[in-house]
């Protein structure tokens, strides 16, 4: 296999290990999602410097604290305070963004 093609699946794979976060947060699935956060402490050199890592990072904040707590050594019901409060943030719906002006604004987020 050429580094390149060694490249893509490497990002192919980061996306599918997002896509497969997401989903096991979203749908409460706990057998896919330890098996995620085990692949991603195993991991994480690989995974922290793919685009799609900071997407997730961005878009999903409590999927990165799930992240974060599962590399710390922390279980889930431990870190729930801190996961509602990423998720109660995200489905108010808004970010901010700063204009041409250096002001923050809020904008919609389109939810998935």
């Amino acid at each position: 296999m050429h580094i390149l093609d060694l490249k893509k699946w490497s990002c192919a794979a980061a996306a599918s290990l997002s896509l497969s976060l997401r989903q096991a947060h979203l749908y409460e699935a706990e057998q896919l999602e330890r098996a995620c956060l085990a692949f991603v402490a195993a991991h994480m050199k690989q995974v922290c410097v793919e685009p799609s890592f900071g997407v997730l990072s961005a878009a999903w904040p409590a999927v990165l604290v799930k992240i974060n707590a599962h590399l710390a050594g922390v279980q889930v019901a431990a870190a729930a305070p801190a996961i509602e409060a990423a998720t109660a943030q995200r489905q108010q719906g808004t970010k901010r963004k700063r204009d041409g002006g250096g002001v923050a604004a809020e904008t919609e987020v389109d939810e998935e």
